[in-house]
């Protein structure tokens, strides 16, 4: 089992790696993608036994996002929530030039219900984001340490990441919120495990693990894995 921990992103953008099947070369990486498949599960534990799982599926056009929060019956506010998603845009550009770029274009639509009055109120809720991420792109060597040969990981340096999010609540009018963030190389990455390289089609995952205890010694994990299917455009 092969691993790398590092620094990056938050948990809605991915840093990590994982363990290693294949390698690829530059002449497979350069291409058009489309992301065809998809799958993530992040989950966070504590010595109590408490603990919430957020697991995301992609199939064909179709994206589920199921949560699993902290059971009341263990101290915690019960949140099970399952949102469906629609993905209109998945795509990544790599460039032989070393540069790349990705754009999402993802709906999502979700219903939670409040009781006031012995009157059940549901309200429907839809979220639009549209992402734009370019930067930078390289392999990184073997290492003997990690037991990783050449080319078996993929560093992805974000210099350019702009957001816009709208959300609409019930017949509310949709809330925008507009991110645009510029960085240096080196500060923002991914790192991608290739599991699977072919001409037409690359597997690549991502792994990371955190503990952290708090002042009076609880021990919280957290986890979050995903995996990439990109096949030519």
């Amino acid at each position: 089992m092969k691993r790398v921990f590092i620094l990056g992103l938050s948990i809605s953008l991915l840093t990590g790696g994982i363990s290693s099947c294949k390698k690829t070369s530059k002449r497979k990486m350069v291409n058009e993608w489309s992301i065809t498949e998809f799958k993530s599960v992040a989950t966070i534990k504590n010595d109590f036994g408490v603990n919430s799982k957020i697991v995301k599926v992609l199939d064909g056009a179709s994206l589920k996002t199921t949560s699993t929060g902290v059971p009341s019956s263990v101290g915690g506010s019960s949140m099970n929530l399952e949102l469906s998603g629609t993905v209109n845009t998945w795509t990544y550009s790599i460039k032989k030039d070393g540069t790349w770029s990705s754009k999402e274009d993802i709906t999502t639509t979700w219903v939670d219900s409040t009781f006031d009055s012995s009157v059940w109120n549901v309200v429907t809720h839809k979220e639009n984001e549209l992402k734009e991420t370019s930067g930078i792109w390289n392999f990184i060597g073997k290492s003997k340490t990690e037991d990783f040969k050449k080319n078996e990981r993929v560093l992805f340096n974000i210099l350019v990441s702009n957001a816009k999010k709208s959300v609409t609540s019930g017949g509310n009018d949709p809330q925008v919120i507009v991110n645009k963030n510029t960085y240096i190389a080196g500060e923002k990455v991914l790192v991608f495990t290739v599991v699977e390289s072919k001409n037409k089609e690359l597997i690549l995952q991502t792994d990371s693990k955190h503990s952290n205890v708090n002042s009076d010694g609880n021990i919280f994990n957290s986890s979050y894995t995903s995996t990439f299917t990109l096949t030519e455009k």
